[in-house]
């Protein structure tokens, strides 16, 4: 089997079977679709930049496993860095099967949740399933990683590594099939820019944004995704997901900032992101505010616009392969003003384009935070 030269790999395979195909991985991870942008010329925040560091693939785990539960291919590359690609791999496997294709990147960074509250890393769990053993495909679906695990690891870029999973059914027949898959990664994002645009010089003191999640599954769970349309491609939002039923929220504040902001600027400050689980869906719409000088302002409540329609909902759910981009602007009256962007993030495909949701013109959907 071919490996692709700027990775090492260690594969365990099983061919002997008298029936056998191709079934043929592609990976690709992409944040500019054909060359076409349509940031500002000197947008601090373009969504066509490349990842930052943590959010590609630095290492991938291709796991297929035919319908009676046997792993037929256990194959990890790691890679000598970031990468947005990889493949188009070739494995030989059985015919006529329903088989289960589990991918993991950035496996040594997770941690699995075990019973007794112990975990796991995600290259012990993992790289224990050899070619012939019998696994639990629905176990392997239901597990879980939890908040105080890992955000620590998130929130430290030298040490970011994010979980990028899928598990999919695919039917193979009697001939060679090339299959790409759409991988998101297993975060959320949120990213502020401030602007004070006031006679005053102010100091941010804090954000807020409550109602983060304790729990998610490794693997998307039970996800529903809106089309993609011909002319981009683009990978769609979950518009359906489920998250562990004994998940728990609670607020998270960084109140220990202290960012000057000069009075009449005109560009925005832009803050270091930060990254949470996947978010329980609630009932009442998820909020964001940030503090001044000591003072915390009333909490936003953040609005999801769909694509390509005029339709806005309250956000009352937070899927994986979130970036919620909050623009707060400063008011002489010691008040603020929010616009919020809810959009996809560089999500990791088998074979897509990472970036911001937009309408069928192009334009990069807002959505106000009232």
């Amino acid at each position: 089997m071919s490996v692709l030269s700027s990775c090492s790999a260690e594969q365990e395979t099983a061919c002997g079977d008298p029936l056998e195909c191709e079934l043929m991985v592609k990976v690709d991870v992409a944040d500019v679709q054909s060359g076409v942008t349509y940031a500002s010329p000197g947008d601090e925040y373009s969504p066509y930049k490349d990842p930052v560091d943590g959010e590609s693939l630095k290492s991938l785990r291709v796991m297929i496993v035919k319908g009676d539960g046997t792993v037929e291919h256990n194959a990890y590359y790691e890679f000598s860095g970031p990468r947005q690609t990889f493949g188009p791999e070739r494995y030989k496997v059985s015919v006529n099967d329903s088989k289960t294709v589990i991918l993991i990147g950035n496996e040594k960074n997770i941690h699995i949740d075990m019973p007794g509250d112990g975990t796991v890393a995600g290259n012990v769990y993992f790289g224990g399933m050899s070619v012939g053993d019998h696994v639990d495909v629905e176990e392997i679906r239901n597990l879980t990683i939890s908040a105080e695990n890992h955000l620590f690891e998130w929130n430290n870029g030298s040490m970011r590594n994010l979980p990028v999973t899928l598990l999919e059914k695919v039917k193979v027949g009697e001939e060679d099939m090339a299959k790409s898959f759409y991988l998101h990664r297993g975060a959320v994002k949120y990213t502020f820019r401030i602007k004070n645009s006031t006679r005053f010089k102010r100091t941010l003191t804090g954000i807020y944004i409550p109602g983060m999640s304790s729990m998610q599954y490794l693997f998307p769970k039970d996800a529903v995704y809106g089309e993609s349309t011909p002319d981009t491609d683009r990978i769609p939002v979950a518009t359906e997901y489920s998250t562990p039923a004994d998940a728990l929220v609670s607020d998270f504040s960084d109140t220990k900032l202290q960012v000057e902001l000069p009075s009449g600027m005109s560009d925005r400050i832009v803050l270091p992101s930060y990254y949470f689980l996947e978010g329980v869906r609630r009932d009442t719409p998820y909020q964001a505010t940030i503090g001044i000088d000591g003072y915390k302002f009333e909490l936003r409540d953040l609005i999801w616009k769909y694509p390509e329609t005029s339709v806005t909902r309250m956000m009352t759910d937070l899927p994986r392969n979130t970036h919620v981009v909050v623009d707060v602007d400063i008011k002489n009256n010691y008040d603020i003003s929010c616009t919020v962007d809810v959009m996809p993030y560089s999500s990791v495909l088998l074979d897509p384009w990472f970036g911001l949701d937009r309408d069928e013109a192009g334009n990069i959907i807002i959505k106000n935070m009232n």
